[in-house]
C-alpha cells in the first residue's frame, strides 16, 4: 500500500483526515495542477473582468450583462474541471494515471448531476443561514462531501444530497479526500501566484 492510499477509517480523527489529504496532495500535485489552475482561473473570470474594465470590485451586485455571462460560464466551467480533478485524484489514489481526455469525458458525463447537486446544496445552505445561523452552518458541514459523492458515486443529485445528510461520517471517509485535496491544491496555487503579484486576493476576499 502506497503512502497516498492510506485512508482514514470511520474512527479516525480530524488529524488523520488532514494527514491523508496532505499525503494525497503532495503525491498528486503536479499531475493535477493543470486541472486545478483551469478550474481556478475560470472561477475568477467575472472578478478579472471587473478589474480589467476598471469597475469597482466590492459588495455591490454588478448590473453588467457581460459580468453575469462570464460568471455563469466561469461557474459551469470551473465545476467541470473540478469534477475532472476529483476523478483524477480518485484514480491516482488507486495507483492509476488516466489520460486527461478520459478524465474530461467522465467529468462531462457527471457534470449535470454535480451542477444540480451544487445548486441545491447552495440553496439549502442559504435558506439555513437566512432562517438561523446555526442551521446554515450545520447544513454546510453536512454538505462538505457532496461534490465528491456526486462525482464518484453513480447516484443522482437528490441521492447525493441525502447521502451527505444521512451519513455525516463521510466527512471522515475516503470520499472526502479528493474534495479536500482539490481545495488544498487550489488554495496553494492561489497563494503562490498571489505572492508573484497576481490579483487573487480580491477573489478570495469576495
Amino acid at each position: 500500500m502506497t503512502e497516498s492510499s492510506r485512508s482514514p477509517t470511520r474512527n479516525s480523527g480530524v488529524s488523520d483526515l488532514l494527514g491523508a489529504a496532505s499525503r494525497l496532495f503532495r503525491n498528486t500535485f503536479l499531475k493535477c495542477l493543470p486541472l486545478a489552475m483551469l478550474a481556478m482561473l475560470l472561477a475568477m473570470l467575472p472578478t478579472l473582468y471587473l478589474q480589467l474594465s476598471g469597475q469597482p470590485v466590492g459588495n455591490e451586485v454588478p448590473s453588467d450583462a457581460t459580468y453575469w455571462l462570464l460568471y455563469t460560464l466561469g461557474v459551469c466551467g470551473s465545476l467541470l474541471f473540478t469534477t475532472a480533478l476529483i476523478i483524477r485524484l480518485s484514480a491516482l489514489r488507486n495507483g492509476q494515471l488516466t489520460r486527461l481526455a478520459e478524465d474530461l469525458r467522465l467529468a462531462a458525463a457527471r457534470w449535470p448531476t454535480v451542477l444540480v447537486a451544487s445548486v441545491l446544496g447552495a440553496v439549502m445552505v442559504m435558506v439555513g443561514a437566512l432562517a438561523l445561523l446555526i442551521p446554515g452552518i450545520y447544513v454546510a458541514i453536512c454538505l462538505v462531501p457532496l461534490t465528491a459523492v456526486a462525482v464518484l458515486e453513480p447516484v443522482d443529485a437528490m441521492a447525493a444530497l441525502r447521502r451527505s445528510f444521512a451519513h455525516p461520517t463521510h466527512r471522515r471517509s475516503v470520499l472526502s479526500i479528493p474534495h479536500a485535496a482539490s481545495c488544498n491544491a487550489t488554495l496553494l496555487v492561489a497563494e503562490r501566484l498571489s505572492d508573484r503579484g497576481f490579483p487573487f486576493g480580491v477573489f478570495v476576499m469576495r
